[in-house]
């Protein structure tokens, strides 16, 4: 087959209309000869039939399947159990099941080890727990959705045999706003199809250079700071060198911040570096009072709201642990892990459905900070998350706001 029946077509909603009728009227094809499917991955057998049925006159006949998914690469285990935990937080535990259910098929479990699940849903952390420290969210949306005595069947689409069977006279226009091209489908087609894909436009150096000369003397204007020419100059050297400008120049902000003028040394130690620490790193430098790296994760300019949302519920989960365990353990300390284990994890069994290393953590993460002062934070937080789904403020002051709070107020 050439490279005249089947067309992709990526690109935005403009982009997709622009060339579907370029295409068509190209082609002079009547309004009537063409069918559209607005398509998930499900509903192909159907276009299949569709495309095999032959036109009593013979006229061409277009199908197109708008804003296709199947170039689409699945979703990993670790980025699902992330959605899992964010639909939990906002409530929806209807479409967390969904996405659930989605995760549970991704393991290709055998039916042996499905059954052993129903059996013991606590099992759940032999697949999960090396990709988050905390599975209550999981227990969560079993509260309210047990999981069915089967799952799905996990249905697969031979691509290559409908493209094969595509009669003569008849054409397949597929739609999609990305497409990875690594995928199976992708090469698949890429075979056979005409491939029309939206340009994407890029910065040049010197636009980008541009952007960033605007970022820094907004910066400048803002900071109300005096610094010398040749620090000015420096500043500028080193902002054009930055791949996350805006974080770095909120690292300079905090430490300048009670000063009246900015030094070389306050602008390297600033640029000392570009990286960005993961953020389930968190607790580590909750615990060493590490400041800057925390807030070189706060200020992470690649972060949108629903990550900022993810980071409120990863340290909302580690505060209720921590307050649940010096509620139980009061004034009791623990030596290291082997003390904790025996000492506090088997004799308190509301503690069992998490594995104690993690709790362990927590108590070290916290030990020195008082209860008073973890509730205050807590609710706090419960205000901050509550900001960041109903307001515009800004996430980067409020997470700022709350770790000067906790950070500074340990023993209150």
């Amino acid at each position: 087959m050439g490279k005249d029946k089947v067309f992709i077509v990526i690109g935005d909603d403009t982009f997709q209309r622009q060339k579907l009728r370029e295409i068509l009227t190209e082609y002079k094809v009547n309004p009537e000869n063409v069918e559209y499917f607005e398509a998930n991955n499900s509903d192909w057998q159907g276009i299949k039939t569709s495309l095999r049925t032959y036109s009593l006159f013979g006229t061409p006949k277009f199908f197109v399947v708008l804003n296709s998914e199947i170039f689409k690469q699945e979703e990993d285990t670790k980025k699902l159990l992330n959605k899992c935990q964010e639909l939990v937080l906002d409530n929806n535990l209807d479409k967390a099941y969904d996405c659930l259910l989605q995760l549970l098929l991704s393991l290709e479990l055998t039916e042996e080890d499905y059954n052993d699940l129903l059996n013991d849903v606590n099992q759940l952390k032999l697949y999960f727990e090396e990709y988050v420290e905390n599975l209550d969210f999981v227990f969560q949306i079993l509260k309210q959705h047990p999981l069915p005595k089967k799952l799905p069947t996990k249905t697969s689409i031979d691509f290559t045999s409908i493209i094969d069977e595509i009669p003569n006279g008849h054409y397949l226009i597929i739609t999609s706003e990305k497409a990875d091209k690594r995928t199976k489908n992708f090469k698949i087609f890429e075979k056979i199809a005409q491939v029309i894909e939206m340009p994407d436009k890029k910065l040049s150096d010197r636009e980008i250079a541009l952007q960033k000369e605007k970022l820094l003397e907004n910066y400048i204007k803002d900071a109300k700071k005096t610094l010398s020419k040749e620090d000015y100059y420096y500043l500028k050297e080193r902002a054009l060198l930055s791949e996350q400008l805006s974080a770095t120049l909120n690292k300079l902000s905090l430490l300048v911040f009670d000063k009246s003028v900015i030094t070389k040394d306050d602008i390297e130690q600033a640029f000392d570096d570009d990286y960005v620490p993961d953020a389930l790193k968190i607790a580590d430098f909750i615990k060493k009072r590490d400041f800057l790296n925390i807030f070189k994760i706060v200020a992470n300019n690649k972060n949108a709201k629903n990550d900022y949302i993810k980071l409120a519920a990863l340290i909302k989960s580690l505060l209720k642990t921590a307050i649940k365990i010096k509620e139980q353990a009061q004034s009791q300390e623990f030596r290291d892990f082997k003390d904790f284990e025996v000492n506090f994890y088997r004799k308190h069994l509301d503690f069992k459905k998490q594995h104690p290393y993690y709790l362990f953590q927590c108590y070290q993460t916290f030990s020195d900070f008082s209860i008073t002062t973890l509730l205050s934070a807590y609710t706090i937080l419960f205000e901050l998350e509550k900001s960041l789904k109903t307001t515009q403020k800004n996430p980067v002051d409020l997470f700022a706001d709350f770790f000067t709070f906790l950070l500074s107020n340990p023993k209150n």
